[in-house]
């Protein structure tokens, strides 16, 4: 059961929120095969003057699972992660950053 910290700043709405929370989760059921009901995260959300990051909506994924997934199951993972990150924060550059779960 792995444990997904998302870290944004204060000022999002509850849809854009509930929106990273859900797909996050959907990324974890396909890619790792969790059940869906097996469900542990946390949102933390920063000042703007507390929190620093590229483009003008930062948000930092950090996903704790246990060892042993090779790096077939991340690819997934990684590539729903982009996915989940673009569609709640529509972006105005391609530049393809690196999700947590690369590792």
């Amino acid at each position: 059961m792995p444990l997904v910290y998302i870290d944004i700043r204060k000022g999002h709405s509850p849809e854009y929120k509930r929106a990273i929370l859900d797909g996050l989760h959907g990324a974890l059921v396909e890619a790792f095969k969790i059940p869906d009901h097996d469900r542990q995260q946390i949102l933390r959300e920063h000042a703007p003057e507390d929190f620093e990051g590229r483009g003008a909506a930062p948000t930092i994924v950090s996903i704790t699972a246990f060892s042993g997934r090779s790096r077939e199951a991340k690819e997934p993972l990684e590539d729903s992660c982009l996915k989940v990150r673009h569609g709640a924060q529509p972006r105005s550059s391609s530049r393809r950053e690196r999700c947590p779960a690369q590792g």
